[in-house]
């Protein structure tokens, strides 16, 4: 599997993003590998990508590196990450609505922030 990570930097008749994308493909189809090592080579084989490919190569085989499982690792952060910043971002606005309405020691309390924090958002709020 070691070598998959060279493809890149191989000649022959193939294009070296058609060498990319092989390799990413075989690394899906591979059983007997544990996935952690399986991983560490998709990202090998992703850098050499980066390094060799333009932009629009890297446009072109952003579908395989998707299918691996480094891809599906990728973007599961990448949701998980969405989803903390939307629960922050809802929560903020929520608040920066209840600054006009409640009084801000009443807020510190039923939230569990500090009435430094609720003292920022409302003078940011103010800005």
């Amino acid at each position: 599997m070691i070598p998959l990570t060279l493809c890149p930097l191989m000649s022959g008749e193939m294009s070296q993003k058609d060498r990319i994308r092989a390799a990413f493909s075989i690394t899906r189809e591979v059983t007997s590998v544990d996935l952690n090592e399986i991983r560490k080579i998709e990202a090998m084989i992703y850098t050499m990508a980066d390094k060799f490919l333009d932009k629009m190569s890297m446009e072109e085989i952003v579908e395989d590196i998707s299918m691996t499982e480094l891809g599906t690792m990728l973007v599961n952060k990448g949701i998980e990450q969405g989803i903390e910043q939307g629960i922050e971002l809802g929560v903020e606005r929520t608040l920066q609505n209840l600054i006009d309405l409640l009084d801000e020691n009443v807020i510190a309390e039923r939230t569990g922030l500090s009435l430094e924090t609720i003292q920022k958002l409302k003078t940011e709020k103010n800005l």
